[in-house]
């Protein structure tokens, strides 16, 4: 008799088969103390399943990272354009700044252009310090996730 139905969230069919969400939490809780570098084995002990059942738990475990990692690059790519048009935007209103000061004595426009660069640089550093590089390290947990080896065992095996 197969255990596979032990680990399928019942919820999913088919080519939509995903595993219990429990497994994904218990996998990421252990993960999560661990430097992204370090391989992982993860190890389903107790479980009688065909090479085929073990196959496709694999491959349900990959197929969730790599959507996962997918979803994670799109938002590391919009906090990365994000910070680029911001510090962009800044130095063009720094330079206008410049200018307006050197050139003139519009003291608005001053103020105005004062605040808009000083605002734009100010975001692009607070993106990239409390967004983008929360997402870059969330995208390497995923990754060491996604690259981890998945080994079945019948029985506990007792280790001398």
């Amino acid at each position: 008799m197969s255990h596979i139905d032990e680990l399928i969230n019942p919820r999913t069919i088919h080519r939509q088969l995903d595993l219990l969400p429990t497994i994904y939490d218990y996998i990421e809780s252990k993960t999560a103390m661990l430097d992204s570098d370090i391989q992982i084995h993860f190890h389903i002990l107790g479980l009688s399943l065909s090479s085929s059942e073990q196959e496709q738990i694999r491959h349900i475990i990959k197929e969730h990272y790599a959507i996962e990692l997918y979803k994670k690059q799109k938002e590391y790519i919009q906090y990365r354009n994000k910070i680029i048009n911001l510090i962009l935007i800044g130095f063009i209103f720094l330079i206008a700044y410049a200018l307006l000061y050197l050139f003139t004595k519009l003291n608005f426009f001053l103020e105005v252009f004062g605040f808009l660069f000083s605002f734009s640089l100010w975001e692009g550093c607070d993106c990239f310090i409390y967004s983008f590089l929360e997402t870059k390290q969330s995208r390497e947990d995923i990754t060491q996730n996604l690259l981890m080896e998945v080994d079945f065992e019948d029985h506990y095996q007792e280790k001398a």
